[in-house]
């Protein structure tokens, strides 16, 4: 049985995840900074670079569990919405929910703290439609 060096492949799932995550902002029309926000970079550049340069790219465990929460909510609004165009209205619309204080989902979910990101998953996980 051959071994695999476990750093290799938690890199080879970040690589992936990131693919993913890169795919989305386009699905969801984010602008580069609205990207980066989400995924918890300062810089502008940022995703440009890391787009380019897949191989050059290290997570810190704060962007990694940013990373996965919003995986889970593109899934979570995969099961809800029926286009890309309906999630893209939801996430941009002011939502009247206590959870977003009418604000639009996308502020909420490139807010600082992954708490956001786990409250908008939870609120999707317990609602039948949006």
């Amino acid at each position: 049985m051959k071994k695999v060096n476990i750093e290799q492949s938690e890199q080879t799932i970040v690589r992936a995840n990131l693919q993913s995550y890169l795919t989305l902002t386009d699905q969801w029309n984010l602008s580069r900074r609205e990207a980066n926000l989400m995924i918890g970079l300062s810089g502008l550049h940022s995703i440009a670079h890391w787009a380019a340069k897949p191989d050059d790219v290290f997570l810190t465990e704060y962007q990694a569990e940013r990373l996965s929460y919003i995986l889970s909510i593109c899934q979570l609004l995969d099961n809800h919405c029926e286009s890309s165009g309906d999630v893209t209205e939801w996430l941009r619309e002011s939502n009247p929910s206590f959870v977003f204080a009418n604000k639009p989902p996308l502020e909420i979910m490139s807010g600082d703290s992954v708490s956001d990101l786990k409250r908008v998953a939870s609120w999707l996980l317990s609602v039948d439609s949006i």
